[in-house]
């Protein structure tokens, strides 16, 4: 939990939605299962900034129960919190969890952090 943040039931019903959209109702990701023999092979990805100029981060307290969604643990490095303002080529979270996980996740969690 970040913040302090709790997700409510529309919360809740909208991540159910974004994985469903994503992944169909199954929670199955086809690429990530024909490149990734191992569902649970760890690893690590960082996300960045691409956005010009200075933007307002938002969303990050979403990345835990994305993961939750799918009985995935994650470790999350913060570089930055939801509300810091942030610039082109900054990080912003180390997400640390099984390859499949996060090759599955990776549209959704982008389209949740602006």
């Amino acid at each position: 939990m970040l913040n302090n943040f709790a997700i409510n039931h529309l919360d809740a019903c909208l991540l159910d939605q974004a994985i469903e959209e994503d992944l169909s109702l199954a929670h199955i990701d086809l690429t990530g299962r024909a490149l990734f023999s191992s569902s649970k092979e760890p690893a690590e990805a960082t996300l960045y900034s691409k956005h010009r100029g200075l933007f307002i981060l938002s969303g990050l307290c979403l990345i835990e129960p994305l993961f939750s969604k799918l009985q995935a643990p994650c470790q999350l490095i913060y570089h930055a919190h939801d509300g810091d303002a942030r610039a082109c080529g900054e990080p912003i979270v180390t997400i640390r969890s099984d390859i499949q996980a996060l090759v599955s996740l990776e549209r959704t969690l982008l389209n949740f952090i602006r």
